[in-house]
């Protein structure tokens, strides 16, 4: 893992960047988004992150298990896509256009 990917994650991990996510001013913080997702990984990423050095970087075995992690997490994500039921594009957008205008009509 280059140092560069190693500061940006702990960057995330901290909360220091910005993101997607969260309802902290769209904060992505790792803790409250692996509540759902409980993935013992991520747990691990941020207790080393918070008790390591700064420039801590990770052994080339925790990078090949983290690296294959990823794969079969996008394998999963990849397979729940395609078994969706749920369309390519958005269907609504029409209709959603006219509700919008309806509310702001109403509110005027």
């Amino acid at each position: 893992m280059s140092q560069e990917s190693v500061a940006a994650s702990r960057r995330a991990v901290s909360g220091e960047e910005s993101g997607a996510w969260g309802d902290e001013g769209g904060v992505a913080n790792f803790v409250r988004l692996n509540d759902e997702a409980r993935l013992r990984q991520i747990s691990d990423l941020v207790a080393r992150k918070l008790a390591g050095p700064e420039k801590a970087t990770l052994d080339d075995a925790d990078v090949a298990f983290h690296e294959s992690e990823v794969s079969r997490l996008r394998r999963a994500l990849e397979e729940a896509g395609a078994a969706s039921s749920l369309a390519e594009e958005p269907t609504a957008k029409e209709a959603l256009h006219d509700l919008r205008l309806r509310i702001r009509l109403r509110k005027v």
